[in-house]
């Protein structure tokens, strides 16, 4: 068995986001994250974002993050992002920690 190279424990979980853009908080859409982390997420949607903009998230916790992707798969028109946050404020930090070592 392969050890853990990841940095953070992830979480499989089913919270639904709604994903806004970066530049002009214009909201593109909802989504589905089914894994969670300290620093980040992964989560399918049915819409394709660029991979080169920033976004945000408003997750349903509630929690609010800068996401950048750093992993992309595209399966029968269903978008699944693996992402990095990119701006987390303290007290998102202390929430997320804590949804995490809870389980």
């Amino acid at each position: 068995m392969s050890k853990e190279k990841r940095r953070h424990r992830r979480l499989p979980t089913t919270i639904v986001a709604d994903i806004y853009s970066g530049e002009t908080l214009e909201l593109n859409g909802k989504g589905c994250v089914f894994d969670l982390s300290n620093s980040g997420i992964a989560f399918e949607t049915n819409f394709k974002l660029d991979e080169k903009k920033p976004f945000f998230m408003r997750l349903n916790i509630p929690m609010e993050v800068m996401c950048e992707i750093i992993r992309t798969e595209e399966k029968d028109g269903i978008y699944r992002y693996g992402v990095k946050f990119s701006k987390l404020k303290m007290s998102d930090a202390v929430k997320l920690k804590k949804i995490v070592l809870e389980d």
